[in-house]
């Protein structure tokens, strides 16, 4: 069944032509327009061009798993000799995502106006990163897109790889830590009670941690509503003020200083500034405008500061190892092996040996900081738990006692 499509051309003489065509396919209204001697700019269904778009409702954040997808299928498609017109078209129909579906429709729209890619891209700031953009420049200005598209989705796989990594590191904890809360409050809130009457009754002195439990349950009980609104305050203030730029310097610098995270925290930022450097470079981008793009990429905020610094003594004719050995930021064995590569002229392969590195030592810190919170977080559990059944105990012992 034909359908009619709205469309933008321009003829011989560079004139902006607009019309409608019946077709079954946009790909047949282009061949009859271009057979006319037409340049096609673009070509959509009529009843789209007229209803009011509701994909805003159902659109949610492009996330890296999908640029990851998004950038491999391109670089599969150039490899296979398809041009960047025919692969945005075919990406209309292969992509999922909704809301990166729509925006590759005007990624092709300004492409197929005359924009080059790099362009088209940067007009999505939100969507695609710095790091995302800039490699697509260095591969539409070297000729080599395809190859720079591969590269990019490798790093882009192994960032998201890592950040699992970690997530994953941090979700069992957390987890843990909720399950304890909730029983303590069901202690608290359920068990603890029934026993204040008996012990009233008993007339006895009760010991002084059975007192301090039941005047904690007596508290939650009453005053429930004042302790939660009190604790979401809280948190809702501390969530505010790590939003602000002094706040995330601030939660990023402590969380250096931690004794197990700290060290997990500053290795993932060296395996961030240390990959996508040796993308960068890789890719034909100069030290001086990687370091701009990856002060933005690094996550933590003091190890992205210095890497800013960075950048500054590069324009002042400083080498990229000396304000990194000056800033005490990063570990002695990266700074040397920077130094080396940049007597050797193969900084872009120290870079690489440094993130290889780094992927690993993250791996193995991860799976050892779980082998060592797990037992911790049982400890504290039984801890608390124990004391509020001792606390307990303790009265009614006495009770039987005093019967006996």
């Amino acid at each position: 069944m034909a359908k009619v499509f709205a469309y933008n051309s321009r003829d011989q003489k560079g004139n902006l032509i607009k019309g409608t065509m019946e077709g079954e396919s946009r790909d047949q209204v282009a061949r009859k327009l271009r057979e006319d001697g037409y340049i096609v700019l673009n070509i959509k269904p009529k009843q789209q061009a007229q209803e009011v778009s509701l994909d805003f409702l159902q659109k949610k954040k492009v996330k890296k798993p999908d640029l990851v997808i998004y950038a491999r299928q391109m670089a599969t498609m150039f490899e296979a000799g398809l041009t960047l017109v025919e692969i945005l078209d075919i990406l209309n129909d292969q992509t999922e995502h909704p809301a990166l579906k729509d925006i590759n429709r005007q990624i092709q729209q300004d492409v197929e106006q005359g924009k080059t890619f790099f362009a088209a891209v940067s007009a999505h700031p939100k969507v695609f990163p710095p790091l995302f953009r800039q490699m697509i420049k260095a591969g539409e200005e070297g000729g080599v897109l395809d190859e720079v598209l591969n590269r990019l989705a490798d790093h882009l796989e192994r960032e998201n790889e890592l950040n699992q990594k970690v997530k994953s590191a941090m979700m069992y904890p957390a987890v843990i830590g909720v399950v304890a809360v909730l029983v303590v409050i069901f202690l608290l809130t359920f068990v603890i009670p029934q026993f204040v009457g008996i012990f009233a009754g008993a007339g006895a002195e009760l010991p002084w941690p059975t007192r301090m439990i039941m005047a904690i349950s007596e508290a939650f009980q009453s005053y429930w509503w004042a302790i939660l609104g009190g604790l979401l305050a809280l948190l809702g203030g501390l969530k505010l003020y790590i939003n602000t730029e002094n706040g995330k310097k601030a939660k990023d610098a402590l969380l250096l200083r931690l004794p197990v995270f700290g060290k997990l925290a500053r290795k993932v930022s060296v395996s961030q500034f240390s990959r996508t450097m040796a993308t960068l470079t890789t890719a034909g981008i100069s030290i001086f405008d990687g370091l701009r793009i990856v002060e933005d990429v690094v996550t933590n905020k003091v190890i992205s500061r210095t890497i800013g610094e960075t950048y500054s003594r590069l324009g002042e004719g400083a080498t990229l190892s000396q304000p990194l050995i000056s800033s005490k930021q990063f570990p002695k064995m990266v700074t040397q092996m920077i130094a080396i590569g940049e007597e050797t002229g193969n900084v872009d392969t120290m870079l690489n040996k440094i993130a290889d590195f780094y992927d690993k030592e993250v791996e193995h810190a991860v799976e050892g900081m779980i082998k060592m919170i797990e037992p911790m977080l049982v400890v504290v559990v039984a801890v608390v738990v124990g004391f509020i059944v001792i606390s307990i105990a303790m009265p009614m012992f006495e009770m039987m006692t005093v019967i006996q």
